[in-house]
């Protein structure tokens, strides 16, 4: 079984470091050492565990049989659908976490890879740049969008000038990058205005 995709976290582990480094190159301001993750058990939850079978993981998923089971992951060649690689974990592993290590061992090992495509379920940040990175195409269908926010100013009118690496308010003001949270999923930027900015104008 599949010890929780070590190269996942690791990469996920490596992008942070870069990235709060970068955050305190932008900001001027220290930071403290953070605690390396690694290969840790990064399941959602650990309080239920089969008596029968400890290796299995409490699946919930909406549309799935709920109840402790083992996935099975494939990646397949686009002609005639030939498995390249295999690989099982608990059933409460996202599927985003072997994907990258699949990839990986396929295009060092089996065949070198130009293109990747998935399902929205692999729509995350860390595939995006991994796969970008080994000079992978990625193709995935993008996740749904779902505001929960209650923000008068929503994403969409935000405009990000590439060669400043900023993102802009309506106004044209910047906005200036708080922190750098970290998910299973990825790594996200928690971006601030300035109070006296955020006038109407804004």
């Amino acid at each position: 079984m599949l010890e929780e995709a070590g190269n996942y976290w690791e990469l996920l582990d490596a992008y942070e470091e870069a990235g709060l480094e970068e955050l305190e190159r932008r900001t001027g301001k220290g930071r403290s050492k953070r605690t390396k993750q690694g290969k840790e058990d990064k399941r959602r939850s650990r309080k239920k565990v089969s008596g029968t079978d400890p290796e299995s993981g409490c699946m919930k998923r909406p549309g799935k049989p709920g109840g402790f089971y083992s996935l099975s992951h494939q990646t397949t060649g686009p002609d005639q659908g030939i498995i390249t690689a295999v690989t099982v974990t608990p059933g409460d592993v996202h599927d985003s976490r072997p994907y990258l290590e699949r990839l990986e061992y396929v295009h060092k090992h089996v065949v070198p890879l130009r293109a990747a495509a998935a399902d929205s379920a692999y729509d995350f940040p860390l595939e995006h740049r991994a796969l970008e990175e080994l000079g992978i195409d990625f193709f995935v269908v993008p996740q749904p969008a779902h505001d929960r926010t209650k923000a008068e100013l929503k994403r969409d009118v935000f405009t990000y000038d590439e060669q400043r690496d900023v993102y802009l308010r309506p106004n044209r003001k910047e906005l200036r990058r708080k922190r750098l949270y970290r998910s299973g999923s990825g790594l996200f930027w928690e971006c601030r205005a300035e109070r006296k900015d955020c006038g109407r104008n804004v």
